[in-house]
């Protein structure tokens, strides 16, 4: 799993992002709030947590 493929999975409003080697996903609300809900070295630490909260796309 990339940044890219997981960014394709995610429901609306989730953006998945990388800086310094950190995968960061946020939650951006249509007003432009940011909302950050988990950061991680490993990639499948994050999908695992958006899916575990129901923000994986079905």
């Amino acid at each position: 799993m990339n940044i890219q493929s997981l960014q394709e999975i995610v429901k609306e409003g989730v953006v998945i992002s990388e800086q310094n080697g950190v995968i960061y996903a946020d939650f951006v609300e249509d007003n432009g709030d940011e909302f950050r809900l988990t950061q991680s070295a490993n990639i499948e630490d994050v999908q695992d947590y958006l899916k575990d909260h129901g923000l994986i796309a079905e």
